[in-house]
């Protein structure tokens, strides 16, 4: 992974994913929106960690958002994905639809 930034876009959440846990090494840095969005190939399941930066965001372990765990701000599994079952599994993501 490398320090890459996405631009920004008016109305998306910011996502900041992370090679090791605890917030940890090297991080990729994007944008979502409400629409589902693949993670670049060089950045496909290599997640351990992740800052959703207290916004609500889907991780999916397939492509097109399926297989996803919900991430809300104070819930479970931010510093270490091993903790919701989803550690370098993250292929796609998107913003939750609803409040968490």
């Amino acid at each position: 992974m490398q320090n890459t930034k996405v631009d920004a876009f008016y109305g998306f959440s910011r996502l900041s994913l992370y090679e090791d846990i605890n917030q940890e090494g090297d991080y990729y840095f994007m944008r979502v929106g409400s629409q589902c969005m693949m993670l670049p190939e060089g950045i496909q399941e290599r997640a351990s960690s992740v800052d959703t930066h207290e916004t609500c965001l889907l991780l999916c372990r397939l492509p097109n958002c399926r297989s996803c765990v919900r991430m809300y701000p104070g819930g479970p599994g931010h510093q270490d994905l091993r903790d919701v079952e989803i550690n370098d599994q993250v292929v796609s993501v998107k913003a939750c639809d609803r409040a968490y």
